[in-house]
């Protein structure tokens, strides 16, 4: 069975091991969601369950930091086994809309007019089939930052890392990575940027999120898999509650005004 279909059939029933191979759906963002999916669906049958990835040591690592940054759950055992790596498209791709599992840390009730930010600059194309809707321009980004002091608030930029979605801001020991962003994202009113790992934080920690999948800077032949990315994984999986989701750059500076405002 492919990953997706080893979690849907822990869905519908128990079962002592879940086995996670690794079809690329490795980003940091993607195993806090499985994971936090799996904890919660494990309230249903409250028995043990092993959870195996089969992941190379530096997605492993994601693994762990997800552990760090949820709470703990006695129904869960998450171990490393050697990887196994599989084609994407074998796979079916998703993410898991729940209520996520409840975090160590929380945002603060004192208001900061502090903004996280992360914009990708650079997506290298090695890292995915598509080039996604990740990319924009450092000249945006100086754009966003304006925009979001002309509306009386201070943008802070997360870290990464590596440099391989064009941060500047990179610390490359997974654990203090994992460290600085929850504090960062403790201390500000807002989140916005891209969807990714820093959105997933956000869901999980109720901040409230203005977040772009920017399918204007799509490129062939990845024009078709984002735009089926974005109908039918990330927009049902959006919480509207706390995020609302943008489609282009242009979208992103229009609505933040009014985000802002919501969030005063």
């Amino acid at each position: 069975m492919n990953n997706f279909e080893e979690i849907e059939d822990y869905t519908n029933q128990y079962k002592p091991e879940v086995n996670i191979l690794n079809y690329c759906d490795n980003g940091f963002g993607d195993i806090l969601n499985k994971l936090s999916y799996l904890y919660t669906t494990s309230l249903k049958y409250k028995k043990l369950t092993t959870v195996k990835w089969f992941y190379r040591e530096f997605d492993y690592n994601k693994v762990i930091n997800a552990e760090e940054f949820l709470k703990p759950c006695q129904f869960i055992r998450n171990e490393k086994r050697p990887e196994i790596k599989k084609p994407w498209e074998e796979n079916k791709y998703t993410l898991y809309n729940h209520e996520y599992w409840p975090t160590k840390n929380s945002k603060t009730k004192i208001k900061t007019n502090k903004i996280a930010i992360d914009i990708y600059v650079y997506f290298n194309p090695g890292r995915s089939v598509i080039n996604r809707f990740k990319v924009s321009s450092k000249a945006f980004k100086e754009i966003l930052s304006d925009t979001i002091r002309d509306n009386n608030y201070e943008p802070v930029e997360v870290f990464h890392i590596d440099g391989e979605r064009g941060s500047t801001n990179i610390i490359t020991d997974y654990r203090d990575l994992l460290s600085v962003n929850m504090k960062i994202l403790e201390s500000v009113d807002a989140y916005v940027g891209v969807e990714g790992n820093i959105s997933h934080m956000c869901r999980a920690m109720k901040i409230p999120s203005l977040i772009l999948y920017n399918m204007l800077n799509s490129k062939p032949p990845a024009v078709q898999i984002n735009n089926n990315v974005l109908t039918k994984i990330v927009a049902p999986y959006v919480d509207e509650k706390i995020q609302t989701l943008v489609t282009s750059e242009e979208l992103l500076l229009k609505e933040i005004p009014n985000f802002l405002k919501k969030i005063s």
